[in-house]
């Protein structure tokens, strides 16, 4: 990935903690580092490979988030040279599958992207994971019981593939269909949070009010 000279010692420190912060799983750090990136310029008058590369984990970080609007406002902003390069349009194909609530689309994209920097490898995978692990959630959800066939569509895997997976998840294959066994229900926030919440919202509105005055 080449830089100009001018801008190649700020664009390796950030590549580098890109780097890191993804290892580390911090997406929002990620997201952070690559933002400020764009604001204090340091895309400026690099060459268009090297620039994607921040694009790209910028996007992926994003997806990562669930910021699905953010990382369409990325895509939009980045130039067209950006955009044209591999990572980078890989990474908005995945976007736009999460956007359509594609989930078998969003894998096949992550699979056949080509994610050649270390960051977007990391975050790619990462991506995949989870996924995965969403759809899984979203089967055991939808289902009570379930055929091998449907599974290993619904997941992308091959048959043998879904019937180890869903094996290590304690589904029981009963009579040639699966009982997929439910996530465990999200967590609500208690009765003092939901207070506190109301509570801010208010002052706030307060707030609003006072300096519209």
């Amino acid at each position: 990935w080449a830089a100009a000279p001018a801008q190649a010692q700020p664009f390796m420190t950030t590549v580098a903690t890109v780097e890191r912060l993804a290892e580390a799983g911090d997406w929002t750090a990620l997201v952070s580092t690559c933002e400020d990136a764009e604001l204090d310029l340091v895309h400026d008058d690099l060459e268009a490979a090297a620039s994607a590369q921040l694009y790209a984990a910028q996007l992926l970080g994003h997806l990562l988030l669930r910021e699905l609007e953010a990382a369409r406002f990325v895509w939009k902003r980045a130039p067209a040279a950006a955009q044209a390069h591999a990572e980078v349009s890989g990474a908005w194909a995945v976007g736009k599958a999460l956007w359509r609530r594609d989930t078998t689309a969003a894998r096949a994209a992550l699979t056949a992207g080509s994610w050649t920097s270390k960051a977007a490898s990391t975050l790619a995978s990462a991506l995949e994971r989870r996924v995965e692990e969403e759809e899984w959630d979203t089967i055991a959800r939808a289902f009570t019981v379930v055929s091998p066939e449907t599974l290993a569509a619904r997941l992308g895997l091959s048959a043998a593939a879904a019937a180890a997976a869903a094996q290590q998840r304690g589904w029981r294959l009963e009579e040639g269909t699966y009982r997929p066994v439910a996530p465990p229900p999200a967590t609500k926030p208690g009765p003092g949070e939901d207070a506190l919440a109301q509570l801010t919202e208010y002052v706030a509105h307060l707030t609003a009010e006072v300096g519209a005055a």
